[in-house]
């Protein structure tokens, strides 16, 4: 289903109490229950045990409810290109532009390609401290995943000993169109 430029993927197809909710490929769960004909992104909440999300006055696992709509025989029906763009994405990892991500030349580096890519998958800004100045790169990279952040960070650590590097997420973003958050 297109919705908003986006491929979703109804959910009341795994739970019929789910009728209003839908999910991308990323497995980000919206709303249409809120504001009529418009999507609202839901945020979950994220505890020691894994994210959850309030649907229907029900709270559920993320990764169950992501697993569920996978198995679905419908999902690559609704969301099937995306999420095949994205699978293929991930397989090649050779400076590949997934759209979304840049899959570096080096297997564990992935960067965002735009900053709304970058608020969308909570991209992380790599910063060393001086004092106390938070100094970025001259072009600073926003990693997608541990794996591209942590690998940076010791790469920098072996270059530079004894400087201190932070890494900084991106968690949230506001738009003053009445403020609408993201």
């Amino acid at each position: 289903m297109l919705i908003d430029g986006l491929h979703l993927f109804p959910l009341n197809n795994i739970n019929p109490r789910f009728s209003g909710y839908l999910m991308d490929s990323d497995g980000t769960i919206y709303s249409q229950k809120a504001r009529k004909n418009k999507l609202t992104k839901l945020w979950g909440s994220t505890t020691t045990s894994g994210q959850y999300y309030t649907l229907s006055g029900n709270s559920y696992r993320a990764d169950d409810i992501l697993r569920q709509a996978r198995s679905h025989k419908a999902w690559f029906s609704e969301v099937g290109n995306e999420a095949q763009r994205i699978l293929d994405g991930i397989r090649s990892r050779n400076l590949v532009n997934t759209g979304e991500v840049v899959h570096n030349n080096e297997p564990d580096r992935s960067y965002a390609v735009s900053m709304n890519n970058a608020i969308k998958h909570r991209g992380v800004l790599i910063a060393t401290i001086e004092g106390d100045k938070l100094l970025f790169g001259s072009k600073p990279k926003i990693h997608i995943g541990e794996t591209s952040w942590k690998s940076e960070m010791e790469r920098l650590a072996r270059v530079a000993p004894g400087k201190k590097f932070v890494a900084l997420q991106i968690v949230a973003s506001v738009v003053a169109e009445g403020l609408r958050w993201e």
